[in-house]
């Protein structure tokens, strides 16, 4: 159980987490820590995202009643410089009582 025993419905948590998922460079006590936390209670849609070779650190955490829709990275790049040393991640997603899947069965 993460330390958030019951998560609210319509629960988005966002930011800047500073660790890939899956782990890949911080110490493990550290990822502990983040999957007691955030990983154990609420769903992570942008785990896996990367952009130019680089996995993402900032992170949607969303209640599982939100449905996914789309996920995706935006770009930080520009022909003169960096816009920002993270680039972005973009989640589209819906309640079930409005989700596209329920219109569509």
């Amino acid at each position: 159980m993460g330390i958030l025993p019951r998560v609210p419905k319509q629960t988005v948590l966002l930011g800047d987490f500073n660790q890939t998922v899956p782990r890949t460079h911080a110490p493990i006590r550290v990822y502990e820590k983040l999957k007691k936390a955030v990983l154990d209670c609420l769903d992570l849609p942008t785990r896996n995202l990367s952009f130019e070779g680089k996995y993402t650190i900032d992170h949607v955490a969303i209640s599982p009643d939100f449905t996914v829709m789309e996920t995706d990275t935006i770009s930080n790049l520009t022909d003169k410089s960096n816009l920002s040393d993270h680039f972005g991640v973009f989640v589209r997603m819906s309640f079930p009582s409005t989700s596209i899947c329920s219109f569509l069965q």
